[in-house]
This record gives C-alpha cells, sequence and structure tokens, in this order.
C-alpha cells in the first residue's frame, strides 16, 4: 500500500516536472532565436521553470530511492542525469552574464540541457 501511494506520488511529480521541462525547452528555444538582449518576461519564465523543475526532480529522485534498489546501468543513468543537470544550470547561469557569454559555453549549455531532458525516459524505461 504504501509502495503504491509512493508510486503514484512520483507519477504525479513527473507529470508536473515534464510540463516545466517543456515550458523550459520553449522558453530556452524562443530565447535562443530572439537573441541578446533577452525579454525579461521570456527569461525570468525561464529561470523560474528551472527552479521549480529542480524542486520536482529532487523529490522524484528521493521517492525513486525509496522504491527501487539502484545498482549497475539504472544509478549510472541517475547519476549521469544529475551531473549533466548540474551543468545545464551552472552554465545557464554564466550564460545569463554578458560578460561570460561564449560560443563555447552555449554549446555546453545546450548540449547538457538535451542530454538531461533524454536521460529522463531513459531512466523511467530502464527502471520500470
Amino acid at each position: 500500500m504504501l509502495k503504491t501511494k509512493i508510486m503514484e506520488s512520483v507519477i504525479t511529480q513527473s507529470i508536473i516536472a515534464a510540463i516545466f521541462a517543456i515550458v523550459l525547452i520553449l522558453t530556452g528555444i524562443i530565447l535562443r532565436k530572439g537573441g541578446e538582449p533577452y525579454k525579461t518576461s521570456i527569461f525570468t519564465l525561464h529561470k523560474l521553470a528551472v527552479v521549480a523543475l529542480i524542486v520536482f526532480v529532487v523529490l522524484i529522485y528521493v521517492q525513486h530511492f525509496k522504491l527501487f534498489f539502484f545498482e549497475g546501468f539504472g544509478l549510472f543513468l541517475f547519476l549521469l542525469s544529475a551531473v549533466l543537470f548540474v551543468a545545464a544550470f551552472f552554465s545557464g547561469v554564466l550564460l545569463a552574464f554578458e560578460k561570460t557569454s561564449s560560443y563555447k559555453l552555449q554549446i555546453i549549455h545546450r548540449l547538457a540541457s538535451w542530454l538531461t531532458a533524454l536521460c529522463i525516459p531513459a531512466i523511467w524505461v530502464y527502471c520500470h
């Protein structure tokens, strides 16, 4: 019974996180297409979506570790997605400052963001 409630919570949190991820990706694309200087409203929405996504991803990770025993490839996917998420976050923070906005940093941000987005479904497929 407890496991069922935790799993229902994980599914709900995953749906909410997916919505924030879609908002994050769409606002990121709009920011990229619009160029600098970034529109304040879109940039603010992008930042708020990041913060909300971080909260839900952490909640999902904690719930998953309560439900499953991870080892091997499953643990690797979890750790890889966490590292990529942190890389995307910090490269995004650095891109917010004009002095550090460089082409290499933009590439790192885009790669880390898309690879994180690809890791999440891989975790679901592998662990469920």
